[in-house]
């Protein structure tokens, strides 16, 4: 009897152990790549002249700072913070100086655009535990980015060094995969798409950022 209340007891315990480990808050952080989808229409609409704006720069250093709480071994919600960089684009536009008696001469500007987006972040995640502590996720939530226009020449509305910005909402999605350690350290690598950043004065832009990070369960 005695050592059937003894197992009994330790059962419960290992099993007090395993939820402890599969719940509670983490703390973290990823840096990489970010590569965006910029929406050039309404740059376009900003140079002097018929000249298309191209995308010279589609993709940066990225990263963000993230704080989480692990409800089980399947889910978790968490949030955080990621700086996306910045990405540029250029566009022509044509001054013609005449002197008399000559003809008139047709001079190509270049005009360059510097796009930076940052913001906040909230996600759930839901995954699939592999190996004990490894887990395959996906996550969805929403983001509320700013977005920010700088052109230094030849742009309506925007003058030199003083940028156009938008704050919006949008979504967010990606999936990735991550191990914890026995010390409770984890690594984990993922992809996110920040979807519909910015608003009418500076374009709306698709963000991906791919990271690799670590993470802290307390």
């Amino acid at each position: 009897m005695a050592s059937r209340f003894a197992g009994t007891v330790a059962a419960l315990l290992f099993a007090a152990t395993v939820q402890a480990q599969d719940s509670g808050p983490y703390i973290g952080a990823s840096v990489g790549q970010s590569r965006a989808k910029l929406d050039t229409a309404p740059l376009d609409a900003l140079v002097v002249g018929d000249s298309p704006v191209t995308v010279t720069e589609d993709h940066h250093t990225g990263g963000k700072v993230f704080l989480g709480y692990r409800i089980n071994q399947y889910f978790a919600v968490e949030g955080g913070y990621a700086d996306l960089g910045q990405f540029k684009a250029s566009a022509n536009f044509f001054i013609t100086v005449g002197f008399f008696p000559g003809p008139p001469s047709t001079s190509a500007i270049p005009e360059h655009f510097t796009i930076k987006a940052n913001g906040v972040f909230l996600s759930g995640l839901g995954g699939v535990p592999f190996l004990e502590r490894g887990l395959v996720y996906a996550k969805l939530g929403v983001h509320d980015m700013k977005v920010e226009l700088t052109s230094d020449i030849g742009c309506t509305n925007c003058p030199e060094g003083q940028p156009k910005s938008n704050t919006n909402v949008g979504p967010v999605y990606g999936a990735g995969v991550q191990y914890t350690r026995a010390s409770h350290v984890g690594i984990r690598a993922e992809w996110e798409r920040f979807g519909k950043a910015g608003g009418d004065s500076t374009g709306k832009h698709d963000f991906d950022l791919f990271t690799v990070g670590l993470f802290f369960h307390f």
